[in-house]
């Protein structure tokens, strides 16, 4: 006995070690950043703030390494003169989760961070004149990018230079290809694995002119909000959803503690519909509305290619609601040819693929026997789906929004000789 219990405990710590010592592999587009300050002029005062994107947040002791050293794309490596902050979790971060990192002083360095540890090497200061952070995980010989932020914008030089771009960032000269710029302390190519506007950004407006680098940007809260992780990446990617100025002197308050995750336009509650005499009959409730349209009602026979049978306006005003309102819809099915059709294909088991070439003929000929068919059972009056109770029937309820924007409600089966009551 006493030795069982030994190992369980043995086990039991284990485990709490493991625990207290575990790191989140992460990978491009799990972090973000989203605001930075260049050099404060009176102590050389750089700041940054990174957001966490990564679905269940990271773990305690994750590491992620930040440097103002540019990407090379002449020798494929991180430019070796500037610094390095090593920034570790002190805790389980949750998803959306804001990081502020600052490093202050050139002569003698330290950083400190809201939310994590951090430690530093060589001279990690953002300059007014351009530069850049790049977040990875690994080693800076061999680094995997997780995210990244450029500032700098070049024009055209001597020698004919590139302008900057949004898509390539600082073109690096090679020995063997097209003519570029030397890697310096201002400059870096996007690294490999980051696509600028889905997990980098390149934080100038008008890349390539005059001018065009700020000292201080941060994301906009008002524009970076959305409704799921794809669109809040894009958003918070895009410049045009930045703020900018030049005033190292008053930079922006950073972390900006923006909330991203936007509520739904429709909040929709449960979908319920029921089939009888050919007729179906559908209702849904709405918690709150925001620039709602109308709402369209679909079907399917198979619970993936769906039709519309009908819409309904939204009864909110101007669009707009946060009381409950109810809504309920009718449809004959027999007037439904199109989803008629659909049975009728469906029950034939004949697939609607794109016929290559070789068989063209036999291909026109099984869609000539395919519409034949749709065609006689748009006209009879007892195909498949006059009896809807004797057929599934998939039902949905997708609201469109003023501005085009579709949302759709969960699937539902229609539930067969038991009408709703209205």
């Amino acid at each position: 006995m006493k030795s069982k219990r030994l190992i369980f405990f043995i086990f039991l710590n284990l485990f709490f070690y493991l625990k207290g010592n575990a790191a989140t592999t992460l990978v491009a587009g799990d972090i973000a950043f989203v605001g930075y300050n260049a050099m404060k002029n009176s102590n050389e005062q750089s700041t940054f703030s990174f957001v966490i994107l990564r679905p269940g947040g990271i773990e305690n002791q994750t590491a992620i390494y930040f440097t103002d050293n540019g990407w090379s794309t002449a020798t494929n490596a991180l430019g070796t003169s500037e610094g390095i902050i090593t920034w570790k979790a002190a805790a389980d971060l949750a998803q959306y989760t804001e990081v502020r990192i600052t490093a202050t002083g050139q002569a003698s360095v330290s950083v400190s961070a809201l939310t994590g540890t951090v430690t530093t090497s060589g001279f990690f200061v953002l300059s007014s004149a351009g530069d850049q952070v790049l977040a990875y995980t690994g080693t800076a010989l061999a680094p995997t990018f997780i995210s990244g932020i450029h500032m700098n914008s070049e024009i055209v030089g001597a020698g004919s230079q590139p302008t900057s771009a949004a898509a390539t960032w600082d073109k690096i000269a090679s020995a063997n290809g097209p003519t570029g710029w030397s890697l310096t302390q201002n400059r870096s190519a996007i690294p490999p694995g980051l696509t600028n506007g889905t997990n980098a950004i390149m934080a100038v407006l008008l890349p390539g002119t005059a001018n065009a680098e700020s000292d201080n940007s941060r994301v906009d809260c008002d524009k970076a909000k959305g409704t799921d992780l794809n669109q809040i990446r894009s958003k918070i990617h895009n410049p045009q959803n930045w703020l900018f100025k030049d005033d190292t002197d008053n930079p922006y308050p950073l972390p900006i503690n923006c909330t991203y995750v936007a509520p739904l336009p429709v909040g929709l509650g449960t979908v319920l519909a029921s089939s009888k005499a050919n007729t179906v009959h559908v209702k849904w409730t709405t918690f709150s509305e925001q620039n709602n349209d109308r709402f369209e009602v679909q079907a399917s026979v198979d619970g993936k290619t769906f039709v519309t049978l009908g819409t309904v306006s939204s009864k909110a005003v101007n669009g707009n609601s946060s009381q409950v309102l109810n809504y309920d819809f009718s449809a004959d099915l027999t007037q439904q040819k199109t989803l008629t059709g659909m049975a009728l294909l469906s029950i034939l088991g004949i697939p609607l693929l794109v016929i290559r070439r070789k068989h063209m003929k036999s291909g026109a000929i099984l869609s000539l026997i395919c519409l034949s068919l749709l065609v006689i059972s748009c006209q009879k009056n007892k195909d498949e789906l006059k009896q809807p109770d004797k057929k599934d029937l998939f039902i949905r309820v997708v609201s469109l929004d003023k501005d085009g924007g579709q949302h759709l409600s969960s699937v539902v089966l229609a539930v067969p000789n038991d009408p709703l009551k209205k």
